[in-house]
């Protein structure tokens, strides 16, 4: 299973956009998200860290659950709802942690679609039902070392093909892109790393699973373009 938001066939895409033209829809705003996306550095790898360019929110602290397959981390978002994670890695002691939508390439619908270094594919959370799970209080939850996944990422894996689109003027690209902000992805999950350098660093963690998330429609795109920036990632 792919980080990749899912190709939005032409037909699908022509309707959503035509129900975006209502008194409702901020075009400035689109439009400044859309330019703002536009104007960001392509991902690169330099000196044992990477600059990626993304949409990140800083997540509140995890819980951890105790469900009938094993231990579920969650936390309750206003930009995503709710987030569950499944990972061998002890969320609930970690702080500073940010959800991270680095598909900019994918949401803008480019040609060049880069950032496959991220890409775990054949990952897939199961989902479980919250009828049996117990959240586990600190006092239980027993120590384990935290790996902050430095090792380097794996090389870049075949990435699904977008649909074939023509060029679109700015205004309807704005549309687009604002039609994409609302599917589910593949998000990544960084952590402040405590380095002692000045420029804030980021590791990535929880790198073995698939954190599959959306934007709530109550996040608008304002709040998105508020979080757009770019980060060094360890």
């Amino acid at each position: 299973m792919s980080h990749l938001p899912a190709p939005i066939p032409n037909s699908e895409m022509g309707r959503t956009v035509t129900g975006l033209h209502t008194p409702s829809f901020d075009l400035d705003v689109a439009l400044r998200l859309y330019d703002r996306l536009n104007e960001l550095p392509t991902p690169r790898f330099a000196e044992s860290r990477m600059t990626l360019p993304c949409i990140a929110f800083k997540l509140p602290s995890f819980s951890v659950y105790r469900t009938s397959s094993g231990r579920v981390y969650r936390t309750d978002t206003t930009a995503f709802g709710m987030v569950e994670v499944r990972t061998r890695h002890d969320l609930s002691r970690m702080r500073s942690l940010f959800l991270v939508q680095p598909w900019l390439d994918t949401l803008l619908e480019h040609e060049d679609t880069r950032g496959g270094a991220f890409v775990e594919d054949g990952v897939v959370l199961q989902p479980s039902g919250n009828s049996d799970d117990e959240e586990i209080s600190d006092e239980e939850v027993g120590y384990e070392e935290i790996d902050n996944d430095s090792s380097p990422p794996p090389g870049t894996l075949p990435l699904p093909s977008l649909v074939e689109i023509e060029p679109v003027d700015r205004e309807t690209g704005a549309r687009r892109l604002a039609a994409r902000l609302r599917q589910p992805f593949g998000a990544l999950l960084l952590q402040q790393a405590q380095t002692g350098r000045r420029a804030m660093e980021y590791r990535r963690v929880a790198a073995d699973c698939l954190i599959t998330v959306r934007f709530q429609e109550c996040v608008s795109l304002a709040d998105i373009l508020d979080n757009v920036c770019t980060l060094d990632v360890l």
